[in-house]
């Protein structure tokens, strides 16, 4: 069974969020808007899943992951990491982020890392890096936007389940 707010499924609703939010801001482009869509969706499942494999310590993990990859693929995958996590947290957590402009700055450059050594998204992740901060804003606004609304804070009270 699928849960509603407002009348949609949690993706439609972040995907309405986000066009809302982004619609007013000129470098906000279709792959853009959809990029920080399935950030929205998919970067709490993803820290959560990174934090576990650091807390047990599995070091295999690591080691066998990163024998699979090209250099290449690492300064991507590093660089584009960087730049979710900084642009995440500083766009729903800045509170807890003293130093914003250092953490602006991982963003900025682990994006134009990734841009680098990857083709396939590469003006998306370009885009992303030269417009940081324009999408740092527009994820505030979406969570101030989130936290006016009761009907979701009820949907997501007590749905771990959602992020696991």
């Amino acid at each position: 069974m699928k849960k509603i707010i407002d009348g949609k499924t949690l993706p439609v609703f972040f995907h309405d969020l986000v066009d809302e939010n982004f619609e007013e801001l000129n470098f906000a482009t279709p792959c853009v808007r959809y990029y920080i869509f399935t950030l929205l969706l998919d970067f709490p499942k993803k820290f959560l899943q990174i934090h576990r494999i650091i807390e047990r310590k599995d070091k295999n993990f690591f080691f066998n992951w990163a024998k699979i990859l090209t250099r290449k693929e690492i300064f991507f995958y590093k660089g584009k990491e960087l730049g979710d996590f900084s642009l995440f947290s500083l766009g729903f957590f800045q509170e807890h982020f003293k130093e914003e402009d250092f953490y602006t700055s991982i963003g900025k450059k682990g994006y134009h890392f990734a841009s680098i050594y990857y083709e396939k998204n590469k003006e998306t992740l370009r885009n992303l890096s030269e417009n940081f901060e324009g999408c740092v804003c527009g994820l505030r606004r979406i969570r101030s936007e989130m936290a006016l609304r009761k009907d979701l804070e009820s949907f997501l009270e007590g749905r771990k389940d959602l992020y696991l």
